[in-house]
């Protein structure tokens, strides 16, 4: 199913203990900038509205461009799409702690400081993902987090073999706060319990 576009789409093969993760549970927005020539530039810029409880291994988007709401449930395999007011519904596939965490075999870059008055300690990671999706893709990410693990931002690189072609994107978290203001947010509407539509 093609939920959850911007955030867990960062997902490693290889099994390894984490470095770190970050909060069990956050909310905050996503600023995402990836290519789009067809707009008559080489980027466009989106905001996404999250919602991320490690806890309960659910996430809830709010794409704030179409007013797309996404919510995956990874511990019941299943993901809803809710776009004005049609729901399509799917499997999704198991917890991707990749996209919350910093992975084991990421690669330490440097150790650094942000901001002039008030400094704030950042560290960037490197890890690479290997995919078997149409053309033979290859993944890399820079992943910053502070000493703590809070998310900063994810610069991901991609190169498509079959295609000679290379993608970046950045993703900016955005006013992070820890926990769920309202867990209601997890609410499944009506309109899909009855929902028979289905995404791939």
């Amino acid at each position: 199913m093609r939920l959850l576009i911007f955030l867990v789409a960062v997902t490693y093969l290889v099994c390894w203990a984490d470095l770190c993760c970050f909060p069990k549970q956050w909310e905050g927005t996503l600023s995402v900038l990836m290519p789009n020539s067809s707009q008559g530039g080489l980027f466009s810029q989106d905001n996404v509205d999250i919602s991320v409880d490690m806890t309960g291994q659910r996430i809830r988007e709010y794409v704030r461009s179409t007013g797309t709401i996404y919510l995956m449930f990874y511990k019941e395999g299943v993901g809803y799409m809710i776009d004005n007011s049609t729901c399509s519904k799917g499997s999704v596939s198991p917890w991707p702690s990749g996209a919350v965490c910093v992975p084991g075999d990421a690669k330490l870059l440097r150790k650094y400081q942000l901001g002039i008055k008030e400094k704030m300690n950042v560290i960037d990671y490197i890890f690479i993902t290997n995919s078997k999706t149409s053309g033979n893709m290859l993944e890399q990410t820079v992943r910053t987090v502070t000493d703590m693990c809070q998310p900063v931002e994810d610069k991901v690189m991609r190169k498509y073999s079959e295609w000679n072609s290379t993608d970046v994107y950045t993703v900016t978290y955005e006013n992070i706060t820890p926990g769920i203001k309202d867990p209601s947010v997890f609410n499944i509407p009506s309109t899909c319990k009855s929902s028979t539509r289905k995404v791939c």
